[in-house]
């Protein structure tokens, strides 16, 4: 029988665990986190008071929105963090780099995660090597080319794969072909010509980057699993798109694309933000709606909370 310490210590690591958008760094030191989480969370102090009861069940778990962001440390250190605490949330999926990726493949094998890695991963976000299309796509064909051959050599089983082409490309800190800086902020999100700038640059590089990897599945004889657009805070209107604009204005715009260029993805991904002013469930109504027929299958494979409470150090 688990003592109310020792549950609330598993409830925070669910938490913390859960396609959140915690930077890497955060989870470095987790496992020393576990191993004195009964002794520092008798101690912590807070101006407000949670009770849960771990008693009443609202209604089964189906583990339909387990999954892990950067969580599971690839080093040679003891595993981190352990089974004790992932194999209870029974996560179904992980989202790393091609290198994480790699170090961690028995780890993925064994807890039967799929595994997405993010491609945009492998680039520089601050543009000091340019953007793919720069003045064209071969650095970034690179790129690609060099992270699914990363996986596919690892071991991997690539149908238990999904490669996310690019995240968050309606942020400044991983899109910015404008290279607009932080005293551009406004302009980045407000500006018509910077928006339809970065929006239709996207738009080219995420075509291109379809028709490749529809390529190196023909090279390799198997099938590359796609996912995109990755996108943050879908729900965004810059002001030019305002009042009466329509509607998830960015991702409208892309589903248009890729189904008039042949380019959609396997899956249809975005991320949420975790405010109560957001009803998942009429949100992907609406945007598969948007879609139309044959909308491919949604996954969230990011929750972000918006007041970042989970940006510690």
């Amino acid at each position: 029988m688990k003592t109310t310490t020792e549950k609330v210590a598993l409830f925070l690591i669910l938490l913390a665990g859960l396609f959140s958008a915690c930077q890497k760094t955060e989870l470095k030191n987790e496992s020393q986190v576990l191993l004195s989480a009964g002794k520092n969370l008798a101690t912590i102090k807070s101006a407000e008071t949670v009770t849960v009861d771990f008693s009443v069940a609202s209604s089964p778990v189906q583990y339909k929105a387990s999954g892990l962001l950067h969580a599971l440390l690839p080093s040679a250190m003891a595993i981190s963090p352990p089974d004790l605490y992932v194999l209870p949330i029974k996560p179904k999926y992980a989202r790393v780099t091609a290198n994480e990726a790699a170090l961690l493949v028995n780890r993925h094998k064994k807890l039967k995660l799929t595994t997405i890695v993010v491609l945009s991963d492998g680039w520089d976000y601050s543009g000091a090597h340019g953007w793919p299309g720069d003045p064209n796509y071969d650095a970034w064909q690179k790129v690609v080319h060099d992270q699914v051959y990363a996986v596919k050599n690892a071991g991997y089983n690539l149908d238990s794969v999904h490669f996310d082409i690019w995240n968050e490309a309606n942020g400044r800190g991983f899109w910015n072909p404008t290279m607009k800086t932080d005293d551009e902020d406004y302009n980045y999100y407000n500006n018509q010509t910077t928006v339809t700038t970065n929006r239709n640059r996207f738009f080219d590089m995420f075509a291109f980057t379809v028709n490749y990897l529809h390529r190196l599945s023909d090279t390799i004889q198997h099938k590359i699993w796609i996912e995109g657009p990755s996108l943050t805070d879908v729900a965004f209107r810059p002001d030019f798109e305002r009042p009466n604009g329509p509607s998830f204005p960015f991702i409208r715009k892309w589903i248009s694309y890729v189904k008039t260029n042949n380019v959609a993805p396997d899956y249809l991904t975005w991320h949420f933000p975790g405010t109560s002013s957001v009803n998942p469930s009429v949100q992907i109504d609406t945007i598969r709606n948007i879609w139309g027929a044959n909308v491919p299958p949604v996954i969230i494979n990011e929750f972000v909370d918006d007041k970042r409470l989970c940006n510690w150090q």
